[in-house]
C-alpha cells in the first residue's frame, strides 16, 4: 500500500468511526456497560471476515494464524475502547475529546523512544494546531473535578498510541487479528463487570439493534481501516488523522438531531479540519519531492 492510500484508508476508517455518536442517540434504556459488551462483540465478529477478505483466506486460516503480536495489540485496544467510555462515564465529553488529543503527542513520544521514529516539522505544527482546534471545540465544557474520568481518557489516549506504534514496530502489514481480540477481550471484560455488578445483559430490541450495527458499521470497518493503514504510517500522522473522527461526529448529530452548534465548534472543527488536511497535503508533497 501506498503512503496516499494508506492516509485515504485511515481517514476513511476514522469517518466510519465518526458515526457512532449518531447511531447511540438512538439507545432507549442501556446502560454504557451493556452497549459496550454488545458493540464490543460486534466488532470482534466483524473483523474476521474483514480480514479474510484482506488476505484472502479462511476463517480457520485467520484464527490459526493468531500470534503473540496481536495478543498484544489486541490488550491494548481494549484497554483503548473500555476506558474512553469510562471517561465519557465518569467526565464531561468536552474533558474526554480534549485529553484524547494529545495522542499524537503521545505517540510522537513513544514512537521516537521506542523504535527511533522521527516527527516531521510538518507533522508537530499539525499537532499544535489540531489541540488549538480541539481546545476550542470543547472550551465551554471544560470543567474539573473529574479525575477519574480524566485519567481514564488520558489512559484511553496513551492505549491507542502505544497501540499504533506497536504496529509500527512490527512491521507486519495486517494487523487486523489484533483488532479483533481487542474487541473480544473488551467484551469479556465488560461482560464480568456487568454481572459483578448486577446488571441485566438483555437489551430491548432496538438498543440491541442499534449496538450491534454500531459495533459492525462505526467501530468495526471504522477501527479495521484505520489499523490496516497504520502499519504504512508513523504513528503520530495516524493519530492526527483520527482527529477526523471528532470533527465529523457533532456534524452527523447537528443534522440528524439538528442539536445546537457553537460558534467555537464551528471554528474549532474548521480549524482540525485544516490541520488533518493539511497533514495529507504537505506530507504527500514531500514524498513527491
Amino acid at each position: 500500500m501506498t503512503r496516499k492510500h494508506a492516509m485515504l484508508t485511515v481517514l476513511c476508517g476514522a469517518t466510519f468511526m465518526s458515526f457512532a455518536g449518531v447511531m447511540l442517540r438512538n439507545i432507549d434504556d442501556a446502560g454504557t456497560i451493556q452497549v459496550l459488551i454488545y458493540r464490543c462483540f460486534a466488532l470482534g465478529s466483524v473483523v474476521p471476515f474483514i480480514a479474510m477478505w484482506r488476505r484472502g483466506t479462511s476463517l480457520p486460516s485467520f484464527f490459526r494464524a493468531i500470534n503473540r503480536n496481536d495478543w498484544i495489540l489486541g490488550c491494548l485496544l481494549a484497554t483503548s475502547f473500555s476506558c474512553y467510555i469510562y471517561s465519557i462515564l465518569n467526565t464531561t465529553v468536552a474533558n474526554t475529546l480534549f485529553v484524547i488529543a494529545v495522542s499524537p503527542f503521545i505517540a510522537a513520544v513513544v514512537g521516537w523512544l521506542w523504535i527511533g521514529e522521527r516527527v516531521t516539522r510538518i507533522t508537530v505544527a499539525t499537532m499544535l494546531l489540531a489541540l488549538f482546534g480541539v481546545a476550542l471545540m470543547v472550551v465551554d465544557g471544560l470543567g474539573t473535578g473529574h479525575t477519574f474520568g480524566n485519567l481514564m481518557a488520558l489512559a484511553a489516549a496513551a492505549s491507542f498510541a502505544v497501540g499504533l506504534v506497536f504496529v509500527r514496530k512490527i512491521g507486519s502489514e495486517d494487523m487486523l487479528a489484533g483488532t479483533f481480540l481487542g474487541g473480544w477481550i473488551a467484551a469479556a471484560f465488560n461482560l464480568v463487570l456487568a454481572l459483578a455488578l448486577g446488571q441485566s445483559l438483555v437489551l430491548s430490541p432496538n438498543d440491541l439493534i442499534v449496538s450491534l450495527g454500531s459495533g459492525v458499521f462505526s467501530i468495526g470497518i471504522g477501527m479495521a481501516l484505520v489499523i490496516w493503514g497504520a502499519s504504512y504510517l508513523p504513528a503520530a500522522e495516524v493519530s492526527i488523522l483520527t482527529l477526523l473522527e471528532g470533527v465529523l461526529g457533532p456534524i452527523w448529530v447537528w443534522l440528524v438531531f439538528t442539536e445546537t452548534v457553537t460558534t467555537n465548534l464551528l471554528i474549532g472543527g474548521a480549524i482540525v479540519f485544516a490541520a488533518v488536511t493539511a497533514q495529507v497535503l504537505l506530507s504527500r508533497s514531500r514524498e513527491l519531492a
